[in-house]
């Protein structure tokens, strides 16, 4: 078996490229790998120039890159019927708390009261009643990034004629957050476990702390 490993670019916020990591935990299983690097303009060609029978992306959530990794899974999975992971259909919610939303509500799961909307009038009228505080997020982001809390009224009213006029500047470059608000209700906490499931099986667990002072 060969695996084709998609360069990333992790290093800069992870200490490590997870491409290496992959490439090391294959090579103890015996498995063989060979890197591809994605920004060049051969990628397909080279992707399938190492005629491995899998390919492993650590797809970046950035939404440049996130779009670009997505264009290019497809045409291999799709054009050339070739096994990726992640697969089109996992990267259809990845970073993306809207489309989580609907699979929460359809799932049933305990979720913190949201409210999403892109209609300017129903968006302030949420706005001036809404129990306080509340929490804004844009719909990608992790970590904290594009989340603001908002303890007052006037301040929660005027985000909102904020986000549906010139928008908000987000943790991206060049990103705005315009023409939709994603507001949560506040639950106070100086904790949260974040689980990873894959199957029937909790593979990871652990309590995450905040430092910012809005616990």
């Amino acid at each position: 078996m060969k695996v084709g490993l998609i360069r990333d670019k992790s290093e800069f916020w992870d200490t490590v490229n997870w491409h290496d990591l992959y490439a090391q935990y294959f090579s103890e299983m015996g498995v063989a790998t060979e890197f591809i690097d994605p920004d060049k303009s051969t990628f397909i060609e080279d992707a399938l120039a190492t005629e491995a029978d899998a390919f492993l992306w650590r797809v970046w959530h950035v939404p440049g890159d996130l779009i670009d990794a997505t264009q290019k899974i497809r045409a291999l999975e799709h054009l050339y019927g070739k096994r990726v992971f992640p697969n089109t259909h996992m990267l259809l919610d990845y970073d993306d708390k809207v489309a989580e939303l609907y699979l929460i509500r359809k799932n049933g799961y305990p979720f913190p009261q949201t409210f999403y909307t892109r209609d300017f009038e129903e968006a302030r009228t949420y706005a001036q009643s809404a129990p306080l505080p509340q929490v804004s997020k844009s719909y990608d982001g992790a970590s904290g990034d594009n989340v603001r809390l908002f303890r007052d009224r006037r301040g929660l009213v005027s985000h909102v004629n904020e986000l549906f006029d010139q928008g908000l500047e987000t943790h991206f470059a060049g990103q705005k957050q315009q023409g939709y608000v994603y507001l949560q209700e506040f639950i106070p906490s100086e904790r949260d476990m974040k689980i990873i499931v894959i199957g029937d099986e909790v593979a990871l667990a652990y309590w995450r702390t905040s430092d910012s002072g809005n616990s």
